[in-house]
């Protein structure tokens, strides 16, 4: 097990240094420090509205928060709001009748009765009850909404952010830089007061100084505001920034009124991004140095956590011990389709936390495409829906459905809300529902014929991938199992055999190429000769 040890992170080390940001490794580690509660925290909180669909997310992910953070779920009872927060949510059956209210799976009825009236439980026991009923209701789709009093979880998630620390968080420079840059890029802070939470960062981790270019736009600065010699006598480049901080702190209306007009946007943004690339870099280096891969291969420390090979045979394909088959690519580099579809959500409620950019109101951008019908779901702005689909949103965008129908009209394809007039955010409140809906709706068996109908026949000797878009589809599929029927006996290869059985047939051929496909991967990935 030791020899598969090093090997493992010789490839990924590998891998690293010949991708870089590109890299599994590289990607792995953005990934855990991006998954710190107190960021995700913050990115929901500054993107919470008033609204019945906003509020029910954000109690949905706050619950599984308290319970999933080791830190905060040892000190439930040492959170003052927590109580009032479980006193002011409330549920309702969505436009259920009396009938259908009836014919909800009565565990549910029970459980959520219990959930009801647990006041006299404990804030943990009460969250758990919570947590046990909303993925109930979940799985079984049921239509039970979840809401609180908007006030009630502001002052909670106000007193996460000020009063606890989150497990992970100490001592994470990545966790600081960000954490700070979500308060500039929500408008929690100003420019000059990301400015100085910058110089403050820079007083505790001085290995993470910018490079000479973004460092000295802090001296000119300094110079232009303060004097040509106010860094007199401060020769490093950490001493001057200090010399620049200790101003910050004495003449604070005068620094933070030539700060905001110093530095832009632009340059923050970008300043960023290279300090965020800079501790990730270092965050890896450190990564493989503990594993052995940089020092003659003696493990520094000895991690017994599995989290980076599950991630990595997520990354490649399905781990081989598994069982499991198929390989999929996520878009982005993210190591779960969870991680993508919230990166989703993230891009949705950014360009909805303001609803006076009305730039955003003609947003269209692909989500997420179905390869068979070109078609998935899209983020669609206010007016591309008011225009093309007669629905009117509240918001800036929603997600929504764009599927092939056909050339007539000199248009091939359109898109839908699955609804009309007023945008119901319940339908999809989020891009994991969006996706799931298209999956179990109809419109790719639509599309699919659509495309059957323009294209006819399909020509001789085609490529048997794209036989599928032709007319002729079910005759083909009839031929295909010909071997099959030989062996039983059936020689009605149109309108004698089961057409069940065919796609069977087809379905079992396409996992079989399938899963030699990904074998072929993984003995690249491991089967090689060992790397020295």
């Amino acid at each position: 097990m030791a020899g598969f040890r090093e090997d493992f992170y010789a490839r990924i080390g590998r891998d690293y240094h010949e991708n870089m940001e590109n890299s599994f490794l590289y990607g792995y580690v953005k990934t855990k420090r991006e998954n710190n509660l107190r960021l995700c925290l913050k990115e929901e909180y500054y993107c919470l509205a008033d609204t019945a669909a906003s509020r029910k997310k954000y109690v949905r992910f706050l619950v599984k928060a308290l319970l999933s953070d080791k830190s905060l779920s040892a000190s439930l009872e040492k959170i003052n709001s927590l109580q009032k927060l479980l006193d002011s949510i409330s549920f309702a059956a969505e436009g259920l009748d009396e009938a259908s209210r009836l014919a909800m799976r009565s565990e549910l009825e029970t459980e959520l009765e219990a959930v009801k009236h647990a006041e006299d439980r404990s804030c943990g026991d009460r969250l758990r009850m919570l947590d046990k009923y909303m993925d109930k209701c979940q799985a079984s789709e049921s239509v039970i909404g979840i809401d609180a009093d908007i006030e009630s979880l502001r002052h909670i998630s106000s007193e996460l952010l000020d009063s606890f620390e989150f497990d992970g968080e100490k001592k994470n420079p990545y966790v600081e830089l960000m954490s700070s840059y979500l308060d500039f890029y929500y408008g929690i802070i100003s420019g000059s007061g990301y400015v100085r939470r910058l110089l403050e960062f820079w007083s505790g981790s001085s290995k993470y100084i910018p490079d000479k270019k973004a460092l000295s736009h802090f001296i000119e600065f300094g110079k232009r505001t303060f004097g040509k010699d106010v860094f007199d006598g401060c020769g490093r480049a950490a001493v001057r920034l200090e010399k620049l901080r200790q101003i910050g702190k004495t003449d604070r209306a005068g620094f933070d009124m030539a700060a905001d007009m110093f530095f832009d946007t632009e340059f923050l943004d970008k300043l960023t991004e290279n300090l965020q690339r800079d501790i990730l870099t270092i965050d890896v280096n450190t990564l493989l140095y503990d594993a052995g891969f940089s020092n003659g291969g003696r493990p520094r420390k000895k991690d017994k956590s599995m989290d980076i090979m599950d991630a990595y045979f997520r990354y490649v394909g399905d781990n081989p011990f598994s069982g499991g088959t198929g390989y999929v690519e996520i878009p982005g580099g993210y190591t779960t389709w969870d991680e993508y579809y919230n990166a989703c959500d993230n891009v949705r409620d950014r360009l909805n936390s303001d609803k006076r950019a009305s730039a955003y109101q003609n947003v269209f951008m692909p989500m997420w495409i179905d390869n068979d019908t070109g078609g998935g779901i899209f983020l669609i702005g206010k007016r591309q829906f008011a225009e093309n689909a007669d629905v009117r949103l509240a918001s800036n965008c929603e997600f929504g459905v764009v599927y092939f129908y056909g050339t007539d009209g000199g248009s091939a394809f359109e898109f839908s809300a699955f609804q009309e007039g007023t945008f119901d955010e319940n339908v999809f409140p989020g891009m994991s529902e969006a996706v799931s809906w298209f999956r179990n709706y109809d419109y790719k068996a639509d599309s699919m014929e659509e495309y059957r109908r323009y294209n006819g026949d399909a020509p001789a000797g085609c490529p048997e991938v794209f036989l599928k878009y032709f007319k002729g589809y079910d005759n083909v599929k009839a031929e295909v199992a010909d071997i099959s029927g030989e062996v039983t006996g059936n020689s009605a290869l149109y309108g004698d055999v089961d057409e069940s059985d065919i796609r069977d047939t087809l379905e079992a051929f396409d996992r079989e190429q399938e899963e030699k496909e990904r074998k072929k991967r993984l003995r690249m990935t491991f089967q090689s000769p060992k790397i020295k």
